[in-house]
């Protein structure tokens, strides 16, 4: 989700000619003056020992060399790059689409934007319904502005609060209110369908799923789901809330089993659907 992007700004050789505020930035972060002597390619493979956790393979560096080669000698053939970025951008769009241009977190938001702005020059509808969005990540603190790292733990939340409040059992009168509000947010945050073509963009279905925070954002969670499942089961035996309906548990039950693995365990978000050889051209290296 953060490389499809990522590719595409580079693909196009997009650069921002800077401006004052550019250049403070830069003699913030690398010393004044310093920005324009780094030649940032000697330190594509470097970082710091402390988030080094799964250093690049031998077949990476040796693909990163290719692929610079590639760039430099030979440049690069305008319909087989223009084919790709088109490709890449289809692929970027439909997930704006999915998450309703909140995407699966701040990171490839900002990028899918600043794409999206190259794209279309600023003027689309998706540009205009990405700035709309920006908000749902940015909140005030006491010493300012922060980004958080999701759209929020919504659902994760009210799922156990909502446990831990029916396990008062003989005093569940007293938050009767609390438990149907409670109730009809785990309800109404269940994903109801998948959007059309998913299985094209190479995505898990998500009908009857649960998302770590809104139905807006979408994506299918296997922990939420198994959550959120719970939660229906449980609210079946409270006399004053409405059941949801068979179905929809039939659903999520489905993406619960569909989302375990050959080995036994369970995805997050999707299957694991290659070999333990793709790992050798992973160039993150802050995952151990």
């Amino acid at each position: 989700m953060v490389f499809l992007p990522m590719s595409y700004i580079y693909g196009g050789k997009y650069v921002y000619d800077g401006d004052d505020l550019i250049d403070q930035l830069k003699d913030e972060l690398y010393g004044e003056g310093v920005y324009d002597t780094i030649r940032f390619s000697d330190y594509r493979l470097e970082g710091n020992d402390i988030d080094d956790h799964s250093p690049p393979s031998w077949y990476m560096k040796a693909a990163f060399q290719m692929c610079s080669i590639y760039e430099k000698l030979s440049g690069w053939i305008p319909k087989v790059r223009g084919y790709c970025m088109d490709k890449v951008l289809d692929h970027i769009r439909f997930e704006d689409r999915f998450t309703n241009y909140i995407c699966i977190g701040p990171v490839n938001k900002a990028i899918n934007m600043l794409c999206e702005f190259y794209a279309s020059d600023g003027q689309s509808l998706a540009f205009q319904q990405h700035q709309e969005r920006i908000y749902d990540y940015l909140w005030l603190s006491r010493d300012g502005m922060k980004m958080q790292g999701y759209n929020g733990s919504q659902l994760w939340d009210t799922a156990f609060m909502l446990q831990a409040m029916l396990e008062l059992d003989q005093h569940l009168f007293r938050f009767e209110s609390e438990i149907e509000k409670a109730a009809d947010f785990i309800y109404n945050t269940q994903v109801l369908e998948n959007l059309p073509g998913y299985k094209s963009y190479y995505r898990h279905q998500s009908q009857g799923a649960w998302p770590f925070s809104t139905r807006t954002h979408g994506w299918p969670i296997s922990d939420c789901t198994a959550e959120g499942l719970r939660c229906c089961l449980l609210l079946r035996d409270i006399e004053f809330v409405d059941n949801v309906e068979i179905s929809r548990l039939e659903d999520a039950v489905d993406v619960i089993l569909s989302l375990q693995n050959a080995d036994g365990g369970w995805a997050s978000y999707e299957n694991k659907r290659g070999g333990d050889w793709v790992e050798l051209f992973n160039p993150v290296s802050c995952f151990g």
